[in-house]
């Protein structure tokens, strides 16, 4: 008879199942709508990152559960998809939601599109800005960016004379 090579000791079956706790290389749970979207994008998930950014609006947000609104543009499998790297990627068992009777929190693109509609208005009522615009009056605020070297900051507020050149 020939030996049997290495023998594997079982252990004695539990009452309980094994639930797969995170793997080593598994990543923190997210904290929040925003986190989940960088961890995908640090996944490299780029159209799953795509949708999450202008395609859904959050509803709610807890550990290991997450409540979209799909918009027009999301895919049908965005549900399953999100659910199955979540569960991968942190090894926790998440509960992501579609309701579409809620409509939710502006979607991350709209919310960016209002912070940069916000800063192009308030740079356009900036003195310096209104006398450019009015000596070109075929000029437009494209694109607003910090010079290196310069420190962001917001624009001064109009003062009063500012208010009583609108007269």
């Amino acid at each position: 008879r020939a030996p049997l090579g290495p023998v594997a000791r079982l252990a004695p079956a539990s009452a309980e199942p094994a639930t797969p706790g995170p793997t080593p290389e598994a990543d923190a749970a997210p904290r929040s709508f925003v986190e989940l979207v960088a961890l995908v994008l640090n996944r490299r998930e780029l159209h799953l990152h795509l949708h999450l950014r202008q395609h859904v609006r959050l509803v709610r947000f807890a550990p290991e559960r997450l409540e979209l609104h799909a918009l027009p543009g999301a895919p049908a499998d965005l549900q399953m998809t999100l659910t199955q790297k979540l569960r991968a990627w942190t090894g926790r068992q998440w509960l992501v939601v579609l309701n579409e009777e809620a409509e939710g929190e502006p979607s991350l693109r709209e919310q960016e599109d209002a912070v940069a509609n916000d800063l192009r208005e308030s740079v356009g009522r900036h003195p310096l800005v209104r006398a450019a615009l009015a000596a070109f009056p075929q000029a437009r605020i494209e694109r607003i960016a910090d010079l290196p070297g310069h420190a962001a900051r917001p624009p001064d507020p109009p003062s009063a004379e500012d208010d009583m050149e609108d007269e």
